[in-house]
């Protein structure tokens, strides 16, 4: 939801073009924010398994 806003607000509001937007996802690049969006999508699963194991 956070990618799917940010491209939105970033489309509608300032204007600019989608191929401009999803290029500040390119790791090749050094954009490392996506990196951030895994890890918040996977941290809540890997935190519950690290507690189930201890």
């Amino acid at each position: 939801m956070t990618i799917v806003f940010e491209l939105g607000f970033g489309h509608f509001v300032p204007g600019r073009s989608f191929s401009r937007l999803v290029a500040d996802y390119n790791l090749l690049q050094g954009r490392v924010w996506v990196l951030f969006l895994v890890w918040v999508a996977v941290m809540p699963y890997l935190f519950f398994k690290l507690t189930q194991a201890a």
